[in-house]
């Protein structure tokens, strides 16, 4: 559903990707980890300021690499294990998302919760609208493509309830201009946190 084009007829992962790119790039210094989730979820880049290898696995990302699902409780527990520094510094969970949990073991609102007792403030956007929605996109898997139109489940319900099961701020977006205020809104919220991690050449 991330291949839905109906964010001004701009997919709503290359809307997303767009903003987080422009994120990253206004807060030199600052690690960023970045989370993939599908059917599973991993770690894809643990944290590091080095914002150019975080951009181009933020750029290689691709729907359904991590298969055709939405295992938002496994991804909010990767988080709440590496949200925990020992020198305090703070943490903050950005989920950016269109879809309601439907796969993984973790309840996501027990791994918001979790997040939480670690001190990580944390972030849920919502991103979508709901009805039929136009989707074009090449599986990385099989190579299949697959063209037409969705029908959107978009649930705002079930995210607001994970944002406040984690003490959170839930924010939903329909079109680019929303998402660029949402981001704009997160540039005053998130603290800009200077890194404690090295990098030798």
């Amino acid at each position: 559903s991330m291949a839905a084009a109906d964010m001004d007829s701009v997919t709503r992962l290359d809307a997303g990707r767009g903003y987080i790119r422009s994120f990253v790039e206004n807060r030199s210094g600052t690690a960023f980890s970045l989370i993939a989730l599908g059917s599973s979820a991993a770690l894809v880049v643990p944290p590091t300021a080095d914002h150019r290898l975080f951009l181009e696995r933020l750029d290689a990302l691709a729907i359904g690499e991590f298969g055709d699902g939405t295992a938002i409780g496994l991804a909010l527990a990767i988080a709440a294990a590496h949200a925990n520094p020992a020198d305090g510094t703070p943490v903050s969970v950005i989920l950016l998302t269109d879809g309601e949990n439907n796969a993984g073991s973790v309840h996501p609102e027990t791994a918001a919760s979790v997040l939480a007792s670690r001190g990580a403030s944390l972030y849920v956007v919502g991103i979508g609208s709901r009805g039929t929605v136009p989707v074009d996109y090449i599986d990385p898997v099989s190579g299949v493509q697959y063209s037409g139109f969705l029908e959107s489940d978009y649930n705002e319900q079930s995210l607001s309830a994970i944002s406040a099961s984690g003490g959170g701020t839930f924010m939903s977006v329909y079109d680019t201009k929303a998402l660029q205020d949402v981001f704009a809104s997160l540039e005053h919220s998130v603290p800009v946190v200077p890194s404690q991690w090295t990098r030798t050449v």
